[in-house]
C-alpha cells in the first residue's frame, strides 16, 4: 500500500498492472461526511444546547477531517480558558475562523482612514453576495485582522454544489470584485488590498475560457496553456480580461452604486461592532434596525490556578484528546480578504 497527494507525478511504471494497479481516491468529505466526522470528534466534549453540528457541517465546506478536529479542539480550549462548563456555538464558530483564517490579531494598528477603507471593502463583498442570485450568501463579515487579512467576508454554499453554471461563476467573480468596486465608488481609487481578490477572480475567468468552454468569442473548446499559437494565447488573455473587466465588474458596480445607502448602513454597523452575522446583514440589507449590542460586563478577577473548576479542567482535557492541526501561514500579508 502507498499514498500520495500528487498522483499526477507518479511514474507510469508504478501504476501499471502488477504494481499499484488499484487506485482509491480519498477526496475531501461532503456535508454528510463532515457531519459524521464532527460527531466523532465531539464525543467526550460537553457541547451546549445551541451547538448544531448540521449547521457546522454546512459552514465547513472544503475542510478535511483534521481541520474539523481542529475546529472542535479550538472551541473546547476556548471554553476551558473562559472557565465555561460547556462549548457554545459562538466558540465553535471562532474555531472555524481560526482554522480557516488564523487567530485574530489585535496587534495590527490601522488609522481611522484605513479602517474605513477596510470596512467599505468587506461591506462591498457582502453587499454583492447578498444581492446577486447566483452568489453564495454572506455568513459573517468582520474587520478584525486574522492571519494576513485585515478583514474578511465569509460566504457559505449551503448546498455543496458540484455543478456551477456560467451565470453563477460570473456572480462569484462579481463578489470577488465587490471590495475593489466599493473602494472606487466611495473613495475614488482602489488600494493594494484587492491583490488576492484579483488573483482569485482572474483564475476563475481563465478556467472558464481555457477549460470550460464558457467564452462566446473562443467557443466551446478547451485550450491547453502549453499548446496553441501566439494568436490563440492573445485571444485567451483578451477574453479573460473581458470577463473580469466588463462582465463581472459591471455586475458588481451596478449593485454597489444602486444600493449605496445599504452599503453605508453596513459600514456604519461594522465600524461600531467589528463583526456582523448573517442575520444582522439580512436586517441591514432589508433596512431594519439592529438591536443595541449587549452591554459589556467586566470579567471577575481570575482565580488561582489551583482553584480552576472541575468543569473547565474536564473541558480542557477533552480538547487535548486529539492533536491540534498546525495553522497554515496565510499568504499575502497585509491584504484585505
Amino acid at each position: 500500500m502507498a499514498a500520495t497527494n500528487r498522483p499526477d507525478l507518479l511514474d507510469a511504471a508504478l501504476t501499471r498492472p502488477g504494481r499499484f494497479d488499484r487506485h482509491v481516491a480519498v477526496s475531501l468529505p461532503d456535508r454528510a461526511g463532515r457531519r459524521a466526522i464532527l460527531a466523532l470528534h465531539a464525543a467526550g466534549k460537553p457541547l451546549a444546547a445551541d451547538v448544531d453540528l448540521d449547521a457546522v457541517a454546512g459552514l465547513t465546506r472544503g475542510f478535511s477531517g483534521a481541520d474539523l478536529a481542529n475546529v472542535l479542539n479550538e472551541a473546547a480550549l476556548l471554553a476551558a480558558r473562559a472557565g465555561r462548563a460547556e462549548v457554545a456555538m459562538d466558540m465553535v464558530e471562532e474555531g472555524i475562523d481560526r482554522t480557516r483564517l488564523g487567530v485574530a490579531s489585535r496587534g495590527v494598528i490601522l488609522s481611522e482612514d484605513e479602517r474605513r477603507i477596510v470596512a467599505y471593502h468587506e461591506a462591498g463583498h457582502a453587499l454583492v453576495a447578498a444581492v446577486l442570485p447566483g452568489a453564495d450568501p454572506p455568513h459573517k463579515l468582520s474587520i478584525v485582522a486574522r492571519g494576513g487579512a485585515l478583514g474578511h467576508c465569509t460566504t457559505v454554499d449551503a448546498h455543496d454544489r458540484v455543478l456551477v453554471s456560467r451565470e453563477q461563476l460570473l456572480d462569484r467573480m462579481a463578489v470577488g470584485l465587490g471590495g475593489l468596486v466599493a473602494e472606487e465608488v466611495v473613495f475614488g481609487d482602489a488600494t493594494t488590498g484587492s491583490a488576492s481578490d484579483l488573483a482569485a477572480v482572474t483564475a476563475i475567468a481563465r478556467r472558464m475560457v481555457c477549460e470550460l468552454g464558457m467564452s462566446p468569442a473562443l467557443g466551446r473548446v478547451a485550450y491547453r496553456p502549453d499548446a496553441g499559437s501566439q494568436a490563440v494565447a492573445q485571444a485567451v488573455d483578451a477574453e479573460v480580461r473581458r470577463l473580469v473587466d466588463t462582465d463581472a465588474y459591471e455586475r458588481a458596480h451596478a449593485v454597489v452604486t444602486g444600493s449605496r445607502a445599504v452599503l453605508d448602513r453596513i459600514v456604519a454597523a461594522l465600524l461600531e461592532r467589528e463583526t456582523l452575522t448573517a442575520g444582522q446583514l439580512e436586517a441591514l440589507v432589508a433596512g431594519d434596525p439592529l438591536p443595541a449590542p449587549p452591554a459589556v460586563v467586566a470579567s471577575p478577577p481570575a482565580e488561582p490556578a489551583a482553584a480552576t473548576t472541575e468543569a473547565a479542567a474536564a473541558t480542557e482535557a477533552a480538547a487535548a484528546t486529539t492533536g491540534a492541526v498546525a495553522q497554515p501561514a496565510a499568504p499575502g500579508a497585509g491584504r484585505v480578504a
